[in-house]
């Protein structure tokens, strides 16, 4: 087996603070890189968790999350979410950690894989269902192409959080905000999507 050199890394020539700058940048580029493999294998994780689940709870989340055959702003790609209950109703309980783990198993092809814009239209019926902690978790481990990749959030019959929230924070973001965050009160309301296409 040949022997393989370790990699030196090179010294900085800059004396005094100038090598103590080129020293912290060099330690930040560190950490962020560790950081980027942390959360690659935190999103990784749960994929794998989301793959897991039963088939038969995948197949009751297939009629509440898919892709749709709508195009949404620009051409994006169309996902719906419809959570409802085990009596098919949308003021039924659903265990939104785990379709939420369904959800990101069926858009990482298209959203990760092929790097494609994409849409969402999510039907609340007045209950968003999940815990704000749960979506904070969900949240820091997504991956990157998630947000860089979503044109639309459109909610239909917001819960009364995200409209308390949308009046919260009404004069404190800019208006690309709420162009690309809208709620609408009917599914009629929704422009720049073809309805008949949602599925």
């Amino acid at each position: 087996m040949a022997n393989v050199e370790p990699e030196v890394q090179p010294q900085s020539s800059a004396p005094g603070f100038l090598g103590a700058l080129s020293c912290q940048r060099r330690a930040h580029g560190n950490a962020q890189a560790r950081q980027a493999v942390a959360n690659l294998a935190a999103y990784e994780g749960l994929l794998e968790e989301g793959r897991r689940l039963p088939q038969e709870q995948q197949d009751a989340f297939s009629r509440m999350a898919w892709w749709s055959d709508s195009t949404g702003p620009s051409g994006s790609d169309v996902f719906v979410l419809v959570p409802r209950g085990e009596d098919d109703s949308l003021e039924g309980y659903v265990d939104m950690w785990r379709l939420m783990l369904y959800v990101l198993t069926r858009m990482h092809e298209r959203v990760v894989e092929q790097n494609r814009t994409f849409s969402v239209i999510w039907i609340q019926a007045s209950d968003h269902k999940i815990w704000p902690w749960s979506y904070l978790q969900l949240r820091r481990k997504m991956h990157h192409r998630f947000w860089e990749n979503v044109l639309s959030v459109q909610v239909v019959h917001p819960s009364w959080t995200v409209r308390l929230l949308r009046l919260f924070l009404w004069p404190l973001v800019d208006e690309e905000f709420w162009d690309t965050f809208e709620c609408h009160e009917r599914i009629e309301f929704l422009t720049g999507f073809n309805l008949s296409g949602l599925g």
